[in-house]
């Protein structure tokens, strides 16, 4: 397993990656990680920053989305994924 201190930037003590417009959060061994795709963008202070996003939380075992919904502000998607994906792994 890597070491995600290293490897990874964090967030509440799980790993968040970004490639492009899409975020993965959490550990795919795990068995579900949330998906944030950021649908669009606004200008704030010279920089875009993500608006309107996308969560998915994906069984990474089936591919099937377990949940979803649609979050104005990186922060209330962040939330809600983050809460999401909690439920889930304490279910398994």
């Amino acid at each position: 397993m890597a070491n995600y201190v290293e490897d990874y930037k964090l967030f509440r003590d799980r790993p968040l990656v970004k490639n492009g417009s899409i975020m993965c959060y959490g550990d795919p061994a795990q068995g579900v990680v949330a998906v944030f795709t950021i649908l669009t963008t606004k200008e704030f202070k010279g920089k875009d920053i993500p608006d309107l996003i996308f969560i998915q939380v994906i069984d990474t075992k089936t591919n099937d989305v377990l949940k979803q919904a649609e979050r104005n502000g990186l922060y209330n998607a962040l939330d809600l994924g983050s809460v999401w994906l909690e439920r889930e792994l304490k279910k398994s």
